[in-house]
């Protein structure tokens, strides 16, 4: 456990050590450029087409990722809608 006079103590010289900055990374440039996971629906998100000549370079052993409660947003009073939708 870090005691809080130990965490000011190391702030206090990280101003000291000018090499250690690029390794801390607390610009908000660096949160803008994180790469982020694409959605489907979300520009980058694989077409139907795009989808079949992955499927088709695979050898048909691709398993599109669907979402577990696509069921639900579908049809809510569907009895195999799972009870956390």
């Amino acid at each position: 456990m870090v005691k809080r006079r130990d965490l000011v103590r190391w702030l206090a010289a990280v101003p000291l050590f000018p090499s250690i900055w690029p390794l801390l990374r607390l610009d908000a440039a660096h949160a803008a450029q994180t790469p982020r996971r694409v959605r489907p629906g979300e520009p980058g998100w694989p077409t139907p087409s795009d989808w079949a000549r992955l499927n088709q370079q695979v050898d048909a052993h691709l398993i599109r990722p669907e979402s577990p409660l696509e069921l639900c947003r579908a049809s809510p009073d569907n009895a195999e809608c799972p009870q956390q939708c």
